[in-house]
């Protein structure tokens, strides 16, 4: 994954070179980042471990996977590249997107192939280690054309300070 390593790599020098943002940006008028303890926060690649998973009845549909990020990477490789982080940085918002981009360590994967309707909702948990003080998780899920679910997306807390910076990816393709 070349790709992903290379993205990782850009982020990081993204991440580094932008300012942290101001009061004075429009989706920062009414939260003071500032009052983030971002000094206390370990940023690399290994820092905070969590634990995700699926809750959700056994699937009879072919094709449905429902996986941990770490997984659909080494077994999905195309589909991941093809899908992950395409959704774009909100303006506001491009110092913490670059930060999850360089720091993200797992996640969820979700593909729902073409034409499969899911009856029963899908039910994805994530979940802070105990010790960690900044997570990155990364949930993907991936509609194929006339595909349909229903996430329910759930966190589970962790203990003393905790700094989270997640990201949900909904890709739906048409119909979807």
């Amino acid at each position: 994954m070349q790709r992903l390593r290379k993205l990782r790599e850009d982020a990081r020098q993204r991440f580094e070179s932008l300012p942290w943002p101001s009061r004075t940006e429009e989706e920062w008028r009414r939260t003071d980042p500032s009052a983030f303890p971002l000094d206390q926060v370990e940023l690399t690649p290994e820092a905070g471990a969590i634990q995700a998973g699926w809750e959700t009845p056994s699937l009879t549909q072919p094709g449905v996977v429902l996986t941990d990020l770490e997984t659909a990477v080494r077994e999905f490789p195309g589909l991941v590249e093809e899908h992950l982080f395409q959704t774009g940085a909100p303006g506001g918002l491009k110092k913490f997107f670059s930060q999850h981009q360089a720091f993200w360590r797992s996640g969820l994967f979700c593909l729902v192939p073409r034409g499969v309707k899911l009856e029963l909702p899908l039910k994805a948990w994530v979940e802070a280690c105990q010790g960690s003080t900044a997570v990155f998780p990364h949930v993907l899920v991936v509609l194929e054309e006339g595909a349909e679910a229903t996430l329910m997306d759930e966190r589970r807390g962790g203990n003393g300070l905790l700094f989270s910076n997640e990201m949900v990816e909904i890709i739906l393709k048409p119909d979807a």
